[in-house]
């Protein structure tokens, strides 16, 4: 009943035209920003202007979507091929989309800049934490951007700075442990280039808690070579465990030392009718290490199911 009302109260628009004036469609620019500017439609009260590169047929990355009142829109750009794309409405109705296709190629502009370290994913306790990137023809300075959280989309700026040419390194920012985006633009007088590919970091210097041995109980005598653990508090990146095995109850004769990440491990080819004793730390993704599980004996008497 309300939509019933609205198309009554709105004007219909739906065969009318947006008229794009600026920029021309095979526009080839210098200029990094843009003027899009049309006619009003009676009875609109809304426009959608959207841009995408290089196309809506085969688009890439969405550059701009956004609903204005007026009849221009002033955006800045970096060099590549765009297309955007522009619809009238009110409450009830709208209009189809009008196109364009435009291209910036400035070759006195700012190049888009290559990311070195620290490599995409990467998971690290470094205090003293470098971010560099390859020099881009025609820049002048860049701008670092760090964002917080692991999703490249994040609008939440964790830090954020300029770097004079031909500096290209941020040495030490002041970030806490968590996960973050970092990426780079190049800027000059002419303008901007678009920023790399964001990568993603995890910064993590806080050790895992020690793991707590389940089984065997100490001193104990088992009939299948396994023992079990459960990991400490962790609130970091993910954990893997050390764990290595003597060959007599003294702890003097290492038998086994290997990382594994399950919380149990069992053995075949051990002998039977011996000591053995065994302990555990963990280890988690950026090498920050627990301390050792205190070390557990038991003795070991192969069941006929198992070795002997």
């Amino acid at each position: 009943m309300v939509v019933a009302c609205q198309s009554l109260l709105e004007q219909d628009i739906t065969g009318d035209t947006v008229t794009l004036n600026s920029p021309p469609n095979g526009l080839h620019s210098e200029d990094y920003t843009q003027t899009f500017w049309w006619d009003d439609v009676k009875g609109a009260s809304s426009y959608n202007l959207q841009v995408v590169s290089p196309s809506f047929d085969f688009m890439q990355k969405m550059v701009l979507d956004t609903n204005i009142t007026d009849n221009q829109f002033t955006y800045s750009f970096y060099p590549d091929t765009f297309t955007c794309r522009i619809k009238a409405y009110n409450a009830a109705y709208e209009t189809a989309f009008t196109y364009a296709t435009f291209y910036i190629d400035s070759t006195e502009g700012p190049q888009i800049v290559v990311l070195k370290e620290p490599y995409n994913n990467s998971i690290t306790n470094d205090s003293n934490l470098v971010f560099s990137w390859y020099k881009a023809e025609n820049a002048t300075n860049y701008r670092v951007l760090i964002k917080e959280g692991e999703d490249v989309i994040s609008t939440i700026i964790a830090y954020e700075t300029s770097i004079k040419y031909p500096d290209n390194l941020l040495e030490t920012p002041l970030l806490v442990d968590g996960e973050y985006t970092w990426t780079v633009r190049s800027e000059n007088e002419v303008g901007y280039s678009e920023y790399a590919a964001a990568r993603s970091i995890m910064i993590d210097r806080i050790a895992p808690g020690t793991p707590t041995v389940i089984r065997p109980v100490n001193q104990d005598t088992i009939g299948n070579f396994e023992m079990a653990w459960k990991h400490g508090a962790n609130s970091g990146s993910a954990i893997s465990d050390s764990i290595i095995v003597y060959k007599d109850s003294t702890s003097n004769i290492e038998y086994l030392s290997l990382l594994i990440t399950d919380t149990v491990f069992t053995h075949s080819g051990a002998s039977s009718n011996k000591w053995y004793s065994f302990k555990i730390k963990a280890v988690d993704a950026a090498t920050n290490q627990s301390g050792w599980s205190p070390i557990r004996y038991f003795y070991y008497q192969a069941t006929t199911e198992g070795n002997k």
